[in-house]
Formats: C-alpha cells, structure tokens, sequence
C-alpha cells in the first residue's frame, strides 16, 4: 500500500494495480462501490496528480512507507472504536480480502494470487485456513 499511486487507479473498472514488494507480487486489487467512493475523494484531495501516493507520502525508499501506512491504518481502529480487539490490526485487511477470495472461489491458489504471495501455505496462514 505504501506505493500505490493515483496512476495505480482505474476505478471505472473498480481495481488497483498493486505495485509487488520484496514481500508481494504485484497484483490486481479489486474495489467495492465504497471503496470506489473513498478513492475518487482522496483523488480529488490529492489534485489528481498521476504520481501522488494514495496512503503514503514520505520517502520513495525504505521499509519507512509500510510502517507508516500500519500507523495510519492504527490510527483508523483508534477512531471508530475498535483498537481494544485484540484480534483487529492492520493485518486484518489482506486476511479480510484474501478470505472473501477463498470463499468466493474455493481456491487457496486464486487466494494466493489475490494476496499476491508466493507461497499456498503462506495464504492459508494470512486467510487463517488450516488445509492439512
């Protein structure tokens, strides 16, 4: 996330391309409606400039953007009210996706495609899925 850039958007067709990582393969992520709605505003914010970043504007280099963007993401759980789930941090929203894919489509590779890892066992991990 810390990478994506407005140029990333197309939300006409309701995706993102997701830039890969030392951690992630680069992916295609797809919208609902409301999140469609969320970005077209924090375009506008933004100016529309091609290369703005969505969530993080600091530095083009180092493990500083991830850790910046799970700040933030931190700081959202703390205004709706939900920073005493032990169960809900950051990391719930590619569990949170990767499980819609599984259960839309049966299919842990699908799954790992969507969370963009390289490994099927990784995904069950992430989607908490115990296949053996």
């Amino acid at each position: 996330m810390p990478r994506v850039e407005v140029a990333h958007l197309r939300l006409d067709e309701r995706i993102v391309s997701l830039p890969g990582s030392h951690k992630r393969a680069p992916r295609i992520g797809h919208l609902t409606g409301w999140g469609v709605d969320q970005l077209a505003h924090r375009v506008e914010q933004l100016g529309g400039a091609p290369g703005a970043r969505i969530v993080f504007d600091g530095a083009r280099r180092g493990g500083s953007g991830q850790a910046s963007v799970s700040g933030a993401l931190y700081k959202v759980l703390v205004r709706a009210g939900l920073d005493d789930d032990p169960g809900l941090r950051a990391s719930s929203l590619p569990a949170w996706a990767g499980r819609k894919v599984f259960e839309q489509s049966g299919s842990i590779d699908q799954t790992a495609r969507a969370l963009g890892v390289r490994s099927l066992d990784q995904a069950a991990r992430i989607i908490r899925w115990d296949w053996r």
